[in-house]
């Protein structure tokens, strides 16, 4: 069963609550997470993929404040937080995707002109890029 599948099946705000369970069960004791498979052993990237998947639902969810809200609510309790730049500031590697560039003045040159898509990290890492646009001459 895949993430999207759970997403189907679950009624209301309930995989809110199961995915907001299992973060914080696996931030206090790893081998808690619920997503183990029988035999014991935990699935170290189970906690990675619920978070991946809540970011695709926080993307998919574009006209709903509410589902938005209580998303970045869960992440947060996860350590997760989104990361999102102004326009006008300098383009960062490690932070940012160009996904298409403008021509602009020189002064503009290598600056972000608009953000397409937010980013996500957890502490120091990186989870997934900002996706942006670049100014170029």
């Amino acid at each position: 069963m895949t993430l999207w599948f759970v997403l189907g099946t679950v009624a209301g705000g309930g995989l809110l609550v199961f995915a907001a369970t299992v973060l914080v069960r696996a931030r206090v004791s790893p081998t808690a997470i619920p997503c183990a498979p029988a035999s014991g052993a935990t699935d170290p990237g189970a906690v990675d993929r619920l978070i991946e998947g809540l970011v695709g639902v926080h993307d998919l969810a574009e006209g709903s404040a509410a589902v938005r809200s209580q998303v970045c609510s869960v992440l947060r309790q996860a350590g997760v937080e989104i990361i999102t730049d102004e326009p006008g500031c300098l383009f960062d590697p490690a932070r940012q995707t160009v996904v298409d560039r403008r021509i602009g003045d020189d002064g503009q040159r290598g600056t972000v002109s608009r953000v397409v898509r937010p980013g996500w990290r957890r502490g120091e890492t990186v989870i997934r890029p900002m996706e942006v646009v670049l100014w170029t001459s």
